[in-house]
């Protein structure tokens, strides 16, 4: 249960707005500024920069035979 816990205060990662990005430093990312582009008057802006997964491997094969079921049953009509 205290991992459970933990896990939730976890920050994620790729989260950090742009000023702390360039500066390499962890972002508190508070709203609507991060105290250091509160404390430097900077514009605090988050960009999500996480990939988008592709589907799965077994999803592939599985729509590859579905086409292939429907292909040849297009094909006796």
């Amino acid at each position: 249960m205290a991992n459970v816990e933990v896990r939730a205060l976890r920050q994620q990662p790729g989260f950090a707005c742009e000023e702390c990005r360039k500066r390499k430093a962890r972002c508190d990312r508070g709203r609507p500024k991060c105290s250091f582009c509160t404390a430097t008057g900077s514009t605090c802006v988050i960009v999500d920069k996480r990939q988008q997964r592709g589907p799965k491997k077994g999803q592939v094969n599985q729509m590859r035979l579905q086409i292939g079921l429907l292909h040849s049953s297009s094909t006796v009509m």
